[in-house]
């Protein structure tokens, strides 16, 4: 029985305790108050001490309970049961309404995060196309059409394998690089206590993080930049850890300084903010730490992104 149907029939046992009654002492009704003073001429009795209910348009009789405690605390007792579920019922229908609303949202993020790779493949297509590189300009668009395919299935799902997400980033690495013209190479490592088909966390959440390293890190440089994307398990969760060799993020806030911009990385905010939702509308406890690697050793150079992921079995 739903909330809404008990709260219903409670309400009903609410109008019976209450419902105006008569009690017959003899044959004569007693306590009676007619409307517009009318007679009751159809009225019977069935007993001493027996209750009778009469209901009819042109009048109605009214019994006063000698003893109004009793009902009294049961009408109380229903009010608060039905108040209760019904509140009940309302906190829940709520908590679905934002679930799905965080769902529509975390799909939202997801759209927004697309457009912007989408928009620069074609046009990394575009160029091939106008250098008179048909060769190029063709295995870009199968590699960006597998892609698509994979984001569109990754974007209506919650949770996406392991095994599906490094496909997915195999191939935006293989776009990424023939769009900088093998400015970098990169390579994806696997734990092998990992089972790839059956271990799944949220999709493209790395996506963002190698974009931020080619565009703020990679891109700066003079030499080859190279990005490592590691899957490690580490007790009920995927550590995924995205580092390049490039300025780091120290060095790119203090160049948008000396530019007179903010620092201000559109993935980052997308990732920050996918992450928030998630927290909220499912419970995860992802952790993001970023660090700057010449803080860590002033040897090093580059960045390293660590997020701490619950796996889920799909």
């Amino acid at each position: 029985m739903t909330a809404k149907r008990l709260v219903i029939v409670i309400l009903h046992l609410l109008l019976f305790i209450a419902s105006p009654t008569i009690s017959v002492g003899g044959n004569t009704p007693q306590d009676t108050t007619y409307r517009n003073s009318k007679p009751c001429p159809d009225l019977k009795t069935r007993g001493k001490n027996e209750a009778w209910i009469v209901s009819r348009q042109d009048f109605f009789v009214i019994h006063i309970p000698k003893k109004p405690l009793p009902v009294a605390i049961a009408i109380a007792i229903a009010l608060i049961i039905g108040i209760i579920i019904f509140s009940i019922y309302g906190r829940a229908k709520q908590v679905r309404y934002k679930t799905r609303n965080m769902e529509l949202e975390q799909q939202l993020l997801i759209s927004q995060m697309n457009p912007h790779f989408v928009f620069n493949s074609l046009t990394a297509i575009q160029s091939y196309i106008f250098r008179k590189d048909p060769h190029q300009a063709g295995k870009y668009l199968a590699s960006f059409a597998k892609l698509v395919r994979l984001i569109l299935e990754n974007s209506r799902s919650e949770i996406a394998t392991i095994d599906k997400e490094v496909k997915t980033l195999e191939y935006y690495l293989e776009l990424q690089s023939m769009r900088f013209e093998d400015k970098f190479d990169y390579e994806i490592v696997v734990d092998t206590e990992i089972f790839r088909d059956e271990m799944g966390i949220p999709p493209m959440l790395a996506q963002p993080l190698i974009e931020n390293s080619i565009e703020h890190g990679i891109s700066h440089i003079q030499e080859k930049g190279f990005i490592t994307i590691r899957f490690a398990l580490e007790g009920k969760n995927i550590i995924l850890e995205v580092e390049d060799n490039g300025i780091g993020i120290n060095e790119s806030i203090r160049i948008q300084k000396e530019k007179g911009k903010k620092y201000q990385s559109l993935a980052t905010n997308i990732t920050t903010e996918r992450l928030r939702k998630l927290r909220k509308a499912k419970g995860y406890k992802i952790d993001l730490t970023i660090i700057d690697k010449s803080e860590r050793n002033s040897g090093e150079r580059g960045t390293l992104v660590k997020l701490t992921i619950p796996y889920k079995y799909v």
